[in-house]
């Protein structure tokens, strides 16, 4: 029975493969979704014990030799790592003038109840506060001046009776055809 687990845990290895290209796929059209890949580990007894305790026969082999398994029966594969492929992905016009597609490397931060967090989803809005906010209803929050300062201080604010806002491919916003100070 013990010759089982060598395929078994392959095959419980490439389900979770599995698993993990069904979540890529179902969440290939959603915004700033990136994808996540996985990387395997093969476990051979015989690289723990070392080479030198592999017992060759120092005489003519015979058949039965080759029927040592030498812990080959307590190998195994495994799932050794999950990362996320942060490499960029499609951009698509939506229609609305607040969604934003980032390029290249970064994130926009916001604040959630757990505090801090950052997306790469652009799907912004502005609440009935004027605070602009991602699709969640997360806030999000300007580039911090000082390293402790408070994430509240940092919510963007949309000044009443504006018209229009905009915001650049360099991330600056523009309200009235104005920078906001």
């Amino acid at each position: 029975m013990k010759e089982l687990w060598v395929p078994l845990s392959g095959a419980i290895a490439q389900q979770r493969k599995v698993d993990t290209i069904a979540n890529n796929v179902a969440n290939a059209n959603t915004p700033g979704f990136k994808k996540d890949q996985l990387t395997f580990k093969e476990y051979i007894t015989t690289l723990e014990k070392g080479y030198d305790d592999i017992d060759l026969p120092n005489k003519e082999w015979a058949p039965a030799d080759f029927y040592k398994s030498y812990g080959a029966e307590n190998a195994k594969v495994q799932v050794d790592a999950s990362y996320t492929d942060f490499q960029q992905g499609q951009l698509a016009p939506t229609g609305n003038s607040l969604d934003i597609g980032l390029r290249g490397k970064g994130f926009l931060e916001v604040l959630t109840p757990n505090g801090p967090r950052l997306t790469r989803r652009g799907i912004l809005s502005i609440n009935s506060e004027g605070t602009l906010v991602t699709d969640n209803g997360f806030p999000v929050l300007s580039k911090s001046q000082t390293p402790d300062e408070d994430a509240k201080n940092r919510l963007i604010k949309i000044p009443n009776g504006s018209k229009s806002v905009s915001i650049t491919l360099q991330g600056d916003i523009y309200t009235d055809h104005k920078p906001m100070a």
